[in-house]
């Protein structure tokens, strides 16, 4: 059976099948027998030769994972390495992400963030149509494919992380910060899980930093030189754009920006006394009235600023990691000195 995505139309679906085993079959040949599997379109006698290793995620308890989706491009290198460094803070488990095309700056940051083992990292070739030219997520693109192919890589995590407690669906410009009595992502979702037990999925909403605004403070950190954020969440031209977070074992299918729960599961708002989730983002051309929204200020990521700086600078090779960008590392070390004499 399979379940296939036509939120937009586009020339490739995003597609997800399932291949039933029965009990008596898994009584018959053991479970430690099912090690690969081929699709065919008729027969098992006209399966390929190349067939896929299956994989069997292991449980384990008090766990979180990210999935970044798609990573590509030219991804702002010092950007990524504070996204990754803050998420080691908040106490997630691990991180994964197609990537395509990265430029070397970036790809640095990602190799050593791999070897750490905080990082899953898997090169992927978007598919093209039928006898149609080779395609990336670069842009100029056509918008729809790529967010469907984003799909794809949403629900491949959903397997890839069905041993952990919860994955949290986001890009690298987006961080959750743990309200008062609380320290990581895990906490959070912890304690909405306890307000509600049949919950499969989890809903955020979001506040976007518009960094059409402006800096309105000097930091080291990109994410500490901007306080002013939306009045109004889930803003992306619209006040639409929430985030997702969801149980594997309770969730059927995942996109975008929704989660889709099996049954009898549901899915529940994350209460905002537990968080605040900010989005790091400046206005697109078609977004109308976007700079001059409603705004207030707030100052609640910057309880991580010392911690955060702290933990960049202490980073083995630092210079080497980041050595297209050695502004940004000669900023964090006169604040740091600054800061602690």
């Amino acid at each position: 059976m399979y379940h296939i995505s036509t939120k937009w139309i586009v020339d490739m679906q995003s597609a997800e099948f399932s291949c039933s085993v029965s009990h008596d079959q898994l009584s018959a040949l053991g479970l430690v027998n099912f090690t690969h599997m081929a699709v065919a379109q008729a027969s098992c006698l006209e399966a390929p030769r190349s067939i896929l290793p299956i994989q069997f995620p292991v449980r384990q308890s008090g766990t979180v994972g990210i999935c970044l989706k798609v990573s590509y491009g030219s991804l702002d290198a010092a950007r990524a390495l504070e996204w990754m460094e803050y998420h080691r803070l908040m106490g997630v488990t691990t991180v994964f992400t197609y990537t395509w095309d990265l430029d070397p700056p970036v790809k640095a940051v990602f190799d050593y963030y791999v070897k750490l083992g905080f990082l899953q990292a898997v090169p992927a070739q978007p598919p093209p149509p039928k006898g149609g030219p080779a395609r990336g997520f670069r842009r100029p693109r056509y918008e729809e494919q790529a967010w469907m192919d984003e799909i794809w890589a949403s629900n491949d995590c959903k397997h890839r992380m069905f041993g952990l407690d919860f994955v949290v669906v986001m890009d690298m410009d987006e961080f959750i910060v743990p309200k008062i009595g609380l320290d990581t992502y895990h906490d959070i979702l912890s304690s909405a899980q306890r307000l509600h037990p049949a919950a499969g999925g989890f809903q955020f909403d979001s506040h976007v930093f518009l960094l059409n605004w402006g800096p309105t403070r000097d930091s080291p950190l990109h994410i500490g030189r901007y306080t002013l954020r939306t009045a109004r969440p889930n803003y992306d031209g619209v006040d639409r754009n929430s985030r997702w977070a969801f149980i594997p074992d309770r969730t059927y299918f995942v996109l975008n920006n929704l989660v889709v729960p099996r049954k009898p599961y549901t899915s529940e708002p994350v209460p905002n006394q537990l968080y605040t989730l900010y989005h790091y983002r400046s206005c697109k051309p078609n977004w109308k009235h976007c700079k001059t929204r409603p705004r207030l200020e707030d100052k609640s990521m910057l309880k991580h600023e010392l911690r955060l700086v702290e933990k960049i600078l202490g980073l083995a090779n630092l210079d080497q990691l980041l050595y297209n960008d050695t502004a940004y590392v000669d900023k964090l070390r006169h604040w740091w000195t600054y800061r602690v004499t």
